[in-house]
């Protein structure tokens, strides 16, 4: 599979041996996120930075009450 080659390639750098975190920063990066969580077979946190994002969003409408009420 390319995309799992291309995964392990770029996890395997030296200075990604022994973290306890990776910060996903890029907005492409939650669809391979179930990728990078099973290279590291769930041992380390995985951090989404668009759910971060999301969610300052969505307070920053609701504050200005910009929010779509409808569904």
């Amino acid at each position: 599979n390319i995309m799992e080659e291309t995964i392990k390639q770029y996890l395997t750098e030296p200075a990604l041996h022994n973290i306890e975190s990776l910060i996903l920063g890029c907005t492409h990066y939650p669809l391979i996120k179930p990728h990078i969580l099973h290279y590291y077979q769930n041992k380390i946190d995985v951090i989404d930075s668009c759910e971060f994002v999301a969610s300052a969003v969505h307070d920053l409408l609701s504050d200005h009450k910009l929010l779509n009420q409808s569904s």
